[in-house]
């Protein structure tokens, strides 16, 4: 994967967050769903984090 591939990745998952926090405040307005969302986006991001650092990591060992 590049890293064009992780930030189109991030800028999506933003993207629809940001989305569905506004549909929730126009039309259900409940404080449950925006806390689960924010689970949601917060563990999916730490997700990507951990494997761009892993694909990083792996590009510098191949240029050694």
């Amino acid at each position: 994967m590049s890293e064009k591939k992780y930030e189109s990745i991030w800028w999506v998952s933003t993207l629809l967050t940001f989305i569905l926090f506004n549909i929730n405040n126009m039309t259900i307005r409940n404080d449950v769903i925006y806390i689960g969302l924010f689970i949601v986006y917060a563990l999916f991001i730490f997700f990507v984090r951990i494997n761009y650092n892993k694909y990083i990591k792996e590009k510098q060992e191949k240029n050694i």
